[in-house]
This record gives C-alpha cells, structure tokens and sequence, in this order.
C-alpha cells in the first residue's frame, strides 16, 4: 500500500466509494457539506481546508486507488485522522487497516506528530475495530451528532507516539 496526495480528478472516485447518504455523513460527520456533493464541491471544500488539512488516496499495486483519508494539524503535535473511506467494493479485506497503518507511520515520521486523535460514530463497527486493533484508545467524552433525522454517539480515540 502507497499513500500520495490527493488530485482534483480522484475526488469523483472518493464520492463512488460511499454507497449513500447515511454512510455520507458517517464519514464526513456532515463537515464537508450537503449530500450530495459533486467532485468540484468536494474539491474545494479541501482546498478552504488546505493550510491545516493534508487529503490522500492510498493505492494498492494491483487494485489501484482504494482509499482516501486526510489528516488536520490540530497544534501541539495531534494529528486527526478524518474523512476515511475504502472503496465499497474492496471493504473486509484489510485495506483499510493497512491504510490507517500508513495514515499513523506519515503522522509520526514524516509530520513529527505525538498523537493521532480521530472520531468515529459507534454505528459504524468495521472502523472501529479497525481503530482498536490498530491500538487507538478512547481520548475523552463521547459525543452525538444530529443528522438524517436522528442522533449517532460518537467515540474519540487517540493513538500517542510512544505507545
């Protein structure tokens, strides 16, 4: 798995991995706009972002992209993980486990990060097992989030360098 910066055309792809409007919203947390968004959308509410928000695509070497993610300096050495997704039709395989590993490795080695906070909704159990087996560990209050008509609890974790 290879990870490299985002490009203006892979936003049409990023919006072809989430199947609907709920899941939507459980990636974004509803931060990057209404459902739907269109390529450009996205594109641009990256670029608003872009002096504190770093977006990739990972790519296997025989599948191609399969998954995208950003990362948001939030000062004092944390990094947040945001904006994850695999391709719908290549998820349960350990894709985005090994993206979330490079995710971590270009955090600590490359941005000099201590730790690496992320929020991810109960709902959504696959990424959340990810997190734990990855060691992410809950990192302060729970929260919820209104959307689609109804409250999700949302979990904050983190990940600290030395651990």
């Amino acid at each position: 798995m290879i990870i490299r910066k985002l490009e203006r055309s892979d936003c049409n792809i990023i919006l072809d991995w989430m199947k609907d409007e709920q899941e939507f919203y459980i990636i974004t947390g509803g931060t990057l706009g209404s459902y739907p968004l269109t390529p450009e959308m996205l594109f641009e509410a990256y670029s608003k972002q872009s002096d504190e928000l770093i977006t990739f695509i990972a790519e296997d070497e025989k599948l191609g992209p399969v998954g995208h993610f950003a990362l948001r300096d939030k000062g004092n050495g944390n990094r947040r993980l945001c904006y994850v997704v695999i391709n719908k039709d290549h998820r349960g395989n350990g894709l985005g486990e090994a993206m979330v590993r490079e995710a971590i490795r270009y955090s600590f080695d490359r941005l000099n990060a201590s730790k690496v906070s992320l929020a991810v909704f109960k709902v959504n159990e696959p990424a959340l097992n990810c997190y734990k087996k990855l060691g992410f560990e809950k990192d302060g209050p729970d929260s919820i989030f209104d959307f689609m008509d109804r409250k999700e609890e949302c979990s904050e974790m983190a990940l600290y360098q030395n651990t």
